[in-house]
């Protein structure tokens, strides 16, 4: 159980450093953007919603550990549920980011919760 909470935790460093590295270094330029919408932001969304999806799986069943494993889980459990939430915002953070800019170059509104809905 505790390599299997070591993993996820592994798992959401890995996603929160690709959230952090396409906030400091946008995936995608301008010219980009305006030539293809296909190409660029909707695969992205893709990921983005898959991820999401992925860290709240992830991240409920941390929190079932947390709740009924017992004293000796508590501590990686929660350190799993820190690196999660972490990862998530990253994640979507960087999302946010691109679905402005893709709405400040095309002038198309996305959508709910940023085109993630």
């Amino acid at each position: 159980m505790k390599i299997f909470l070591a993993s996820l935790i592994v798992l959401a460093l890995i996603v929160a450093t690709g959230g952090a590295w396409q906030i400091f270094s946008p995936p995608f330029t301008d010219a980009q953007i305006s030539r293809s919408l296909v190409d660029t932001w909707e695969p992205h969304a893709l990921v983005t919603a898959f991820d999401l999806a992925l860290l709240l799986a992830s991240a409920l069943f941390a929190g079932a550990v947390f709740a009924f494993g017992g004293a000796r889980f508590k501590r990686i459990s929660s350190a799993a549920l820190l690196a999660i939430v972490a990862a998530a915002g990253l994640e979507l953070a960087s999302h946010i980011l691109l679905s402005n800019q893709v709405a400040r170059v095309t002038g198309q509104p996305l959508g709910a919760l940023y085109g993630l809905l």
